[in-house]
């Protein structure tokens, strides 16, 4: 497994964790830098990996675009959940998708390769049913923001 594919799983447990404590859905969106950090380090104890390793860059840089964003990039998923809100999904789904809109609007990752990420995780952490619905969900976010 590539680095920035652990990165990404390190990060979606980190997202996992912070939606289950219900620290993403608090009212401004805002989540202190210290908190996720700590949630973050947590993680990597978890997963045998030390804060400075290589595979806690990624998931670093990710968490830290991700942070401040999830109400823009919620924005940007919400229309295509067919009278869904983003907040009505399995935190696993909703989070594997902001990962991917996230490093594509804010990392500059070529949408095939953060739709295909997205589709493997989801097919590891959450099976075939959500990968296709997330795969569907990604496909039309991104032939909307290549349009715009």
């Amino acid at each position: 497994m590539g680095l920035r594919r652990k990165g990404r799983e390190l990060a979606l447990q980190c997202l996992y964790n912070l939606d289950f404590t219900r620290l993403i859905t608090e009212a401004d969106e805002y989540i202190p830098r210290l908190i996720y950090q700590e949630v973050l380090n947590n993680v990597f104890d978890m997963n045998g990996v030390k804060p400075g390793d290589p595979v806690t860059t990624y998931a670093n840089e990710l968490m830290n675009v991700l942070v401040d964003r999830f109400d823009r990039i919620d924005v940007e998923i919400e229309p295509y959940l067919d009278k869904s809100r983003v907040d009505q999904l399995t935190p696993l789904d909703r989070n594997i998708m902001r990962m991917a809109i996230g490093e594509i609007l804010y990392l500059e990752t070529p949408a095939p390769v953060a739709i295909n990420e997205a589709i493997e995780i989801a097919k590891k952490f959450c099976g075939d049913v959500s990968a296709r619905f997330i795969n569907g969900v990604l496909d039309n976010v991104v032939k909307e923001l290549t349009r715009k």
